[in-house]
């Protein structure tokens, strides 16, 4: 169990769920708020979705969705930082994107824009987690 438990990553509900799947005692803070979304929930009468609830209303599609293309983005940005710790320049970080196996051609022109946007989006995420004091 994470030290810093109020600090994980995801809703409450996702929370409340680490604490069972561990066999772990719910902490009373942890009921109480996923207890009081349910019952924002039950309130609304069908006016907001369990989904918009527990997960928060402004953000698009599911969450199980959005957590794997999370997870997903991050195997990618590890990889990369990976190729890149081992000395790999930017042109070879290009060619890791835009890779058969990312299922991107890389002479379609919306292509090497995304590839363009996902070499910003890694390098942000770099910066975000500090990923950069790994690099030689």
């Amino acid at each position: 169990m994470k030290k810093d438990v109020y600090k994980l990553e995801g809703s409450m509900l996702d929370v409340l769920f680490n604490f069972i799947a561990d066999g772990q005692p719910v902490p009373r803070v942890i009921g109480d708020k996923a207890l009081k979304q349910w019952q924002h929930y039950l309130r609304a009468e069908g006016g907001i979705s369990l989904e918009s609830a527990f997960f928060g209303a402004d953000e698009d599609g599911s969450f199980a969705a959005r957590t794997a293309q999370g997870a997903a983005q991050r195997k990618q940005f590890m990889a990369l930082l990976n190729a890149e710790r081992s000395g790999a320049t930017i042109e070879d970080l290009t060619a890791l994107i835009a890779s058969p196996a990312s299922g991107h051609n890389p002479g379609d022109a919306p292509n090497r824009d995304w590839v363009t946007q996902e070499l910003q989006a890694y390098a942000t995420w770099k910066k975000a987690v500090n990923a950069g004091r790994v690099l030689p």
